[in-house]
């Protein structure tokens, strides 16, 4: 078995010879490069010697590829494509166009700005990557921390521990109810007037927030509410509502989950509505960062997100 060759190339010669491929003509290929015939000649010989390899049989009308060019040539012609595409991709990672950005959220994408803001930038920059990750906002901010996500979208807070971050936009708040209940005739409900029903929130992951926020928005006066927790997802605890056993809270973003025997009223009132920040670090290296937190920042302040 004979010991294996790494050949180093020099790019113009090979992409000389891709286009005397085309042509089967030195001077035509040479005319199209605004070189001379013998420059042309000279680099494509080298080539060979460096290959060992005859890729071209001279006659005279021109030239015509042997067996062995067409094989060198159509695995080259590839790798010269590929080159060219890294180098594109390189450029618009660089540029923040392409790549992948991390992004946490905690209201639904169902609906609402924060859909209309990724939907908008996806558009804009289709060949970003983006992953996702929902959570609660104390555990984005710790993604944020390990820098497994990028920009994390908060509800309900007032700052972001060891990020920097900005207020966006504000979420109405609704009350998710059972279609047969007397308030789903209403088209807009009160807190003082929630205060006898029972509700029902999760358990885990943003369940604790809602639990604390609802409970000071029902009983400011501090008896406890008739809230209870139950373990389940988002859509459990909507389909909990639409079986008839309590009422629960959504934000504006959620509103276009549908499921049946479901309705959603807002609360018009003082404190009806929750902040939703955006957090990011100020060290974060990854170029799409920059370019997204622009986006937001326009989206918002057009109200176009």
């Amino acid at each position: 078995m004979s010991d294996s060759v790494a050949f180093v190339f020099d790019l113009q010669s090979v992409s000389q010879a891709l286009l005397l491929a085309e042509h089967l003509s030195i001077r035509l290929t040479a005319e199209q490069l605004g070189l001379r015939p013998s420059a042309v000649s000279r680099r494509v010989r080298a080539l060979e010697e460096q290959l060992n390899v005859t890729l071209f049989e001279r006659h005279s009308a021109g030239v015509r590829t042997t067996l062995a060019g067409r094989r060198f040539l159509e695995r080259a012609r590839w790798a010269m494509a590929e080159l060219d595409h890294a180098g594109r991709d390189a450029t618009n990672v660089q540029r923040g166009e392409a790549g992948v950005l991390g992004v946490a959220f905690y209201p639904s994408l169902a609906s609402g700005r924060l859909h209309h803001l990724i939907g908008s930038y996806h558009t804009r920059f289709p060949a970003l990557e983006l992953s996702f990750l929902e959570d609660a906002s104390m555990d984005q901010l710790v993604a944020l921390r390990q820098r497994r996500v990028d920009v994390a979208f908060l509800i309900a807070v007032d700052e972001a521990p060891g990020a920097e971050s900005e207020h966006l936009w504000d979420e109405r708040i609704y009350v998710a109810l059972p279609e047969a209940h007397a308030f789903a005739t209403r088209e807009t409900l009160k807190w003082e007037e929630l205060r006898q029903e029972a509700f029902v929130v999760r358990a885990f992951g943003s369940g604790p927030v809602n639990y604390a926020w609802l409970a000071g928005k029902l009983h400011p006066g501090g008896y406890a509410p008739k809230i209870r927790q139950h373990a389940v997802c988002r859509e459990s605890l909507l389909s909990l509502v639409g079986g008839g056993f309590a009422l629960t809270i959504v934000s504006e973003a959620a509103i276009a989950v549908k499921l049946p025997g479901v309705v959603y009223r807002p609360v018009v009132d003082e404190g009806a509505d929750v902040s939703v920040r955006m957090a990011w670090l100020t060290d974060n290296e990854n170029p799409a960062l920059g370019r997204f937190l622009s986006h937001a920042r326009r989206a918002a302040r057009h109200g176009a997100c």
